[in-house]
């Protein structure tokens, strides 16, 4: 738009030129536009006939101010140029880059809690992507240089653009629960085994989603409310869990093991697993079909499928060669 005005600009720019040698120095309609075009253009072909004072007067206010508009002009059309070019470029790149991505995690809205889940998995290096199609949230993920799909997240197709036959997750956080529901069906029926987590606002919902098939089902104002309720009642423990779980700045760490079969932990007691003397893990707990089992016993048989909680330093998980 700002460029259309500025070229209607140097077509009135051009007819108040023509206008005004017409009126000083009486010259027919062809070479009053001639004359105008000239030099506004400063291509310093002679004028059409020698300028009377005022016409020199005229020629002189009207150079400098149509020069510098035009100037301007050009300017700014010449930036539009590349800005489209450059933006042309960086979209084919990106999309590049979504093709190739597998692996990744999926967030579905990009409101205040999806941004947080976005900073989240930044900190932990994760690859992802967000789908979003409020303008507002667009320029915050393009200021960030974050991975995303403009689009809808109930339809089928931008879930496919985002890879999601490939992805290892799903976070649906869409502001109404009817199109997070929507959306966990899309998402379960395109890629069965990815990992769906989905929030709620009611007791309702929650119980929708996960028949639905999401995995995860979070109720924001409910777990914070217990939270809040559990630091004022608890706020030691909360402190610890907090220091483990934030670790921003600590060598400590907590993650989750999924033991495949010919994992080095396989079919082995948990007290000859090596966790502990190897890697200076401690097992906290063991879920098993859906079951947790907290505090294992020394003798506890490290099964295939396994999910171990370990807590240990960050450089001791490093050491281990199954990736988290």
């Amino acid at each position: 738009m700002r460029i259309f005005f500025n070229i209607l600009g140097i077509f009135l720019l051009i007819f108040l030129g023509t206008t005004g040698y017409i009126l000083i120095e009486h010259f027919e309609f062809i070479d009053a536009l001639y004359q105008a075009v000239i030099t506004i253009t400063t291509v310093g072909f002679r004028e059409v006939k020698p300028l009377s004072p005022s016409g020199k007067i005229f020629t002189i206010f009207y150079l400098i101010f149509g020069l510098g508009f035009v100037s301007y002009t050009i300017l700014s059309v010449g930036q539009r140029i590349f800005e489209i070019t450059l933006f042309g470029f960086l979209t084919r790149r990106r999309k590049r880059g979504l093709r190739k991505m597998e692996n990744h995690f999926i967030i579905c809205g990009f409101g205040r809690l999806g941004q947080f889940v976005s900073r989240e998995l930044e900190k932990e290096k994760k690859k992802f992507i967000v789908i979003e199609k409020e303008p507002e949230g667009i320029e915050i993920l393009k200021e960030k240089n974050y991975a995303f799909i403009e689009g809808d997240a109930r339809e089928e197709e931008t879930l496919i653009k985002a890879g999601i036959k490939k992805a290892k997750g799903i976070a649906c956080l869409l502001g109404n629960d009817a199109d997070n529901l929507y959306v966990v069906f899309a998402a379960k029926e395109l890629n069965p085994n990815i990992f769906i987590v989905s929030k709620a606002e009611d007791e309702f919902s929650y119980k929708k989603l996960v028949k639905a098939g999401a995995h995860r089902v979070i109720l924001p104002y409910e777990e914070g409310g217990i939270k809040i309720a559990q630091t004022l009642l608890r706020p030691s423990l909360l402190e610890f869990v907090d220091f483990i779980v934030q670790r921003e700045h600590l060598s400590l760490r907590v993650e989750e093991l999924e033991v495949k079969e010919g994992n080095e932990f396989a079919n082995k007691p948990l007290k000859d697993s090596g966790l502990r003397q190897k890697y200076g893990m401690i097992a906290i707990a063991i879920r098993r079909q859906g079951k947790m089992i907290f505090n294992p016993a020394p003798e506890e048989i490290i099964r295939p499928g396994d999910v171990l909680i370990l807590m240990g330093e960050v450089k001791n998980f490093e050491k281990m060669k199954n990736p988290f």
